[in-house]
Order: structure tokens, then C-alpha cells, then sequence
């Protein structure tokens, strides 16, 4: 038997994240590790633990999430299986959408509800920090808080962007 050793995300490349927070290019995005629907936990909770650790190994430095999957089930998998975290790991999350069910998908943009959602992430995912924080664009609230320089949102531990639509 023969064994095939899988690619590295190194071949990918990198690039920088706001100028300054390198990253490789072959991210993860961990919509998936969730249960159907994108709703609460997987069936196998062991193995969505193994598939984040494995994309560590394989050389990933960027994980994508957002409050909304499961809800909150994908932040809290990623901090049981990988915290504390390695060096040069980058935790990307969003905020912006509820969640009524599986499939089902409301936004809420206003900035008290933001900042909340910035908050609890940081609980979940057990950082004092997000490297990444992205706003679903879906509502006016949210591109106003991109684009206003005395945004409320600004005093957060987040960098922040905007992420396409879940659906």
C-alpha cells in the first residue's frame, strides 16, 4: 500500500490581510463542520475537530467563520479543537445574520446587535482579539458602519470587511 502524501497549503502562497497580517492563500472555511443546514452540531464531532486540525497541519493560516453557523457551533468547534491556537493562525468571523433554523437566514445590521456579535465571538472562539471581522453586506446599517470613520463599531478588538451573502 501506498500513501499519498497531501499538498500543502504553502503552494498556494500568501498575501496580506490589511497590509500587514500575512496569510496563506488555501484558507478554510468552516460553514461545513456544522450539523445540515448549517444548523447546530455535526454528527460526528470528533471528526470536525479532526478535519480543522488536519487543515492546520496541511499548513492553513486563515479559518473562516461566522456566528451565524450552527448558530455559533463552528466558533466553538474551532476553539475546542485548535485553542489554544498556533502561531500565525488568523480566525476570520462575521456577524450580521440570525438564524430562525436550518437554511434560514434573517440580517440584522444595527451596531448595538454588532458589537454584541463581535463580543460573544471573542467568548467562543476564547480570543482577546479577532483578527478578521467581517459584516454580512446586507442591510444599510452594515455599509454604514464600513464606510463611517466615528462608528461605533470602531472601538472593537476587530479588524473588519465584508463577506458575500450565505445564501
Amino acid at each position: 500500500m501506498t500513501s499519498t502524501a497531501l499538498p500543502s497549503a504553502e503552494l498556494g502562497g500568501t498575501f496580506r490581510i490589511g497590509g500587514d497580517m500575512p496569510v496563506r492563500r488555501i484558507g478554510y472555511g468552516a460553514m461545513q463542520i456544522t450539523g445540515p443546514g448549517h444548523w447546530f452540531h455535526p454528527t460526528d464531532m470528533d471528526a470536525a475537530k479532526a478535519v480543522l486540525r488536519e487543515a492546520v497541519d496541511l499548513g492553513v493560516t486563515h479559518i473562516d467563520t461566522a456566528d451565524a453557523y450552527g448558530p455559533q457551533t463552528s466558533e466553538r468547534i474551532i476553539c475546542k479543537a485548535l485553542h489554544p491556537y498556533p502561531n500565525g493562525l488568523a480566525i476570520a468571523t462575521k456577524g450580521g445574520m440570525t438564524r430562525q433554523g436550518p437554511n434560514r437566514w434573517a440580517p440584522v445590521g444595527r451596531p448595538e446587535y454588532l458589537r454584541q456579535c463581535v463580543e460573544m465571538s471573542l467568548r467562543r472562539l476564547a480570543l482577546d482579539r479577532i483578527d478578521l471581522y467581517y459584516l454580512h453586506p446586507s442591510t444599510l446599517s452594515c455599509r454604514w458602519l464600513i464606510s463611517s470613520a466615528s462608528s461605533p463599531y470602531s472601538g472593537t478588538r476587530a479588524r473588519s470587511g465584508t463577506s458575500a451573502s450565505p445564501r
